[in-house]
C-alpha cells in the first residue's frame, strides 16, 4: 500500500490514486519534489520591442515550433527569467501543452508559459519523457474560458522516479525508438493512428521501468529524494526558502506492518519499503511495426 504523510503528520492512504506499480530502486514523488516551477508575468507594450533591444520575451505557443524556439520580441526590463535547459511548457490559450526546451542562456516568459527547472535528482530529458507521457491528463485539466493550466495541478501530479543513472537510459532507448516512430510518421501518413498509439506505449514503458534492465548496484530514487529534501532543510534553516506547509512524503506500506518515519529536525525522512519483487521482460515487440527491440 502507498501513504503519503504530510506536514502536520496525517496520513492518508493513496493506493487508488497511484495508477501503476514501478520496479525496486524507484520511488514515487511529486513533480514539487524534483523541479522548481516558474511562472511567467505579461509586459505591457511599452515593455518589450521588435527591434532585437534586451533579452528574448516569449510570449506563448506561437514561439515554441517543433521543440524550438521562435525569437520575435525582446525586452530589457524582464522579470521572469527562464534560461538553458528548463522546459517550457505553454499553460493557458489554443496552444496549451505545447513543450520546448529553452536554449537560450536568459530570457523573460509571458504568463503563458511555466519554465520547468530540473534539480539534481531527475534528468532534463527523463523530465521531458515523464510530462510527455501525461500530458494529456494535465491538459484535460485545463479550465477558464482561456484555457490554463494551474501550477498546482503540475506541482501535484506523481512522478515515478528511476535512479538518476537508469533515467540516461530510458531517455537514450526512447529517444531511438521515437526517432524510428517519427520517421515512420513522416512517411506513412496513413499509419498516424498506430505510431501514436506505440508513442504512447513507449512513454508509458519508460515511466512503469520497463523500457530498460533494472540494476539492483544502482543508487535507488529514494535516497536521491532524501538527498533533496536535506538540501532543501539547509537552505530553509538558512532562511534563503520558505518551508512549503502542504509538503508530504510519498512511501510505500504494507498491510500488517509498522510505518516508521525519522524525525529530524523540522524534517521528515520516510523510510520506504522496496516492492518485494520485479518483472522484466526481455523483449518489447510491437505487432503493428516489423521491428524488435531486445535490451541485453
Amino acid at each position: 500500500m502507498h501513504y503519503e504523510k504530510f506536514q502536520d503528520g496525517t496520513v492518508k492512504c493513496i493506493e487508488d490514486e497511484i495508477p501503476f506499480e514501478i520496479p525496486e530502486g524507484w520511488a514515487w514523488c511529486h513533480y514539487s519534489d524534483v523541479i522548481e516551477l516558474y511562472s511567467g508575468q505579461d509586459l505591457t507594450p511599452d515593455r518589450y520591442n521588435d527591434t532585437g533591444e534586451g533579452i528574448p520575451y516569449i510570449t506563448g505557443a506561437s514561439n515554441l515550433e517543433h521543440g524550438k524556439i521562435i525569437i520575435n520580441r525582446w525586452t530589457i526590463t524582464p522579470t521572469t527569467h527562464a534560461t538553458i535547459g528548463d522546459l517550457l511548457l505553454t499553460v493557458k490559450g489554443s496552444g496549451v501543452g505545447k513543450m520546448a526546451f529553452c536554449d537560450i542562456i536568459d530570457v523573460h516568459i509571458a504568463r503563458q508559459i511555466m519554465a520547468l527547472r530540473c534539480t539534481s535528482v531527475i534528468t532534463p530529458q527523463y523530465l521531458y519523457i515523464a510530462i510527455s507521457a501525461i500530458l494529456s491528463n494535465i491538459t484535460a485539466q485545463a479550465n477558464g474560458i482561456i484555457p490554463g493550466i494551474r501550477r498546482e495541478i503540475v506541482l501535484g501530479a506523481y512522478l515515478p522516479l528511476p535512479p538518476r543513472s537508469e533515467q540516461e537510459k530510458i531517455c537514450k532507448i526512447a529517444d531511438n525508438t521515437l526517432h524510428i516512430i517519427d520517421d515512420i510518421d513522416t512517411n506513412k501518413g496513413d499509419l498516424k493512428k498506430i505510431i501514436q498509439i506505440t508513442k504512447s506505449k513507449i512513454l508509458d514503458l519508460a515511466i512503469r521501468g520497463k523500457l530498460v534492465p533494472q540494476i539492483p548496484d544502482d543508487e535507488p530514487a529514494s535516497v536521491l529524494l532524501e538527498r533533496i529534501r536535506a538540501e532543501k532543510e539547509e537552505l530553509i534553516k538558512q532562511g534563503k526558502i520558505k518551508r512549503d506547509k502542504k509538503e508530504s512524503i510519498i512511501f510505500k506500506g504494507e498491510d500488517n506492518s509498522a510505518y516508521f518515519s525519522l524525525f529530524l529536525p523540522s524534517f521528515v525522512v520516510t523510510l520506504l519499503s522496496p516492492p518485494s519483487s520485479t518483472h522484466r521482460s526481455d523483449f518489447l515487440i510491437f505487432p503493428v511495426f516489423p521491428f524488435l527491440l531486445q535490451f541485453s
